[in-house]
């Protein structure tokens, strides 16, 4: 497996067998347990990877994801998957296609007619959630890391920028190892799995402080960049412009920090690509990107399907979780930049190592709240 960084930090990848997925999330989960015993206890992995879909009574067919926002339809070359979970982007489709596109059945009959890469890259520029199956990305992540100190004698400080599901779960790990976890939503624009999942939500934010901030406020603005001063971990799911146009990116928090003595911070960004560009200005979310790395089912070889719900965030969570406190261990500090993409394509790679498949049966859950 190609990345160094998750393999360092989740044990004996390299020697247990995986199979599928769900085995997979098993195995990191067993691994985080080495930081504390009682870590989700009577939970396995695989739970994790399932607990939205047994809250909605939802599950992948055929070439719908579960959540049905996100389809695989054929093209003159392949496949691409096309995810609609933002309701705005239907105006965008006319331009995209150059026809006319109001419904599924409009847009599959254009994209039948055009290549698999050049609908994906002219969708991408107007910011598009699509993706092609195992796309040939090369690395791209740039992690910026270094030794620091860090105060035993203290419960380390989170600080919780994202949102929906990856972030969330990884925080939600790094609080049941004994992490203090401040959550921090915009009043403008709050988490939308308050509503969309909000048993998953009150389950993954149960032992975590919730502040808003209304990002429009200067005063809010300066709260923040002082709570963020504060930290010894930042979590945040931002594209990097975004948090560069409110003066709270890494490099300016990190200079404050230095400016009033501060120790060294973990910052992990997660985005769907990364942050290099072009990738950094890629739209994203765990169904379309795990397509992407190649979590895909090929059952069928003629038609593509899902494997999962929205697979790449909750693998993300999990590994994201072990990387950040296999690194507070070793006492380093910096930027990770983690995303969707590389979690999932770690995976896939980790199962390929094993003569695995990328597929998650159907697991039912009890649910933890």
């Amino acid at each position: 497996m190609g990345d160094e960084l998750i393999t360092d930090s989740v044990l004996d990848t390299g020697s247990i067998p995986v199979c599928n997925l769900n085995e997979c999330a098993d195995v990191v989960l067993q691994s985080l347990r080495r930081f504390n015993p009682e870590l989700l206890a009577g939970v396995v992995g695989s739970d994790l990877l399932w607990e939205r879909a047994a809250e909605l009574g939802i599950a992948p067919k055929e070439h719908f994801s579960a959540n049905k926002f996100c389809r695989l339809l054929p093209s003159l070359s392949g496949h691409i998957a096309l995810n609609m979970a933002r309701i705005e982007d239907w105006s965008l489709l006319p331009a995209w296609l150059q026809t006319p596109a109001e419904n599924w059945e409009q847009v599959a009959q254009a994209v039948a007619q055009q290549s698999t890469e050049a609908v994906v890259e002219r969708g991408r520029l107007m910011g598009l959630a699509l993706s092609f199956p195992a796309e040939p990305l090369q690395d791209n992540w740039r992690d910026s890391l270094q030794q620091a100190s860090a105060d035993p004698a203290t419960a380390p400080r989170v600080v919780d920028l994202s949102a929906l599901w990856a972030g969330p779960l990884c925080s939600h790990v790094l609080a049941q190892c004994g992490f203090e976890v401040i959550k921090v939503e915009s009043i403008g624009r709050p988490d939308g799995a308050r509503q969309g999942s909000p048993h998953l939500f009150a389950a993954l934010h149960k032992d975590k402080e919730c502040r808003q901030c209304d990002f429009s406020d200067s005063k809010d603005l300066a709260r923040l960049r002082d709570l963020l001063i504060s930290a010894d971990v930042v979590i945040e799911g931002s594209r990097p412009r975004a948090l560069e146009a409110l003066g709270l990116e890494y490099a300016r928090i990190n200079q404050l920090s230095t400016e009033q003595g501060r120790p060294d911070k973990l910052w992990l960004s997660l985005t769907a690509y990364g942050r290099e560009l072009p990738f950094g200005q890629w739209v994203g979310f765990g169904d379309d990107v795990a397509i992407a790395a190649g979590a895909v089912d090929w059952s069928d070889p003629n038609q593509p399907q899902f494997t999962g719900d929205a697979i790449a965030d909750p693998l993300t969570g999990l590994l994201a979780a072990s990387v950040i406190l296999h690194l507070r261990q070793k006492q380093t500090a910096g930027l990770v930049d983690f995303s969707l993409f590389r979690a999932a394509r770690f995976c896939v790679e980790w199962l390929q190592k094993h003569n695995g498949q990328a597929t998650a049966a159907l697991r039912r859950p009890a649910l933890r709240c």
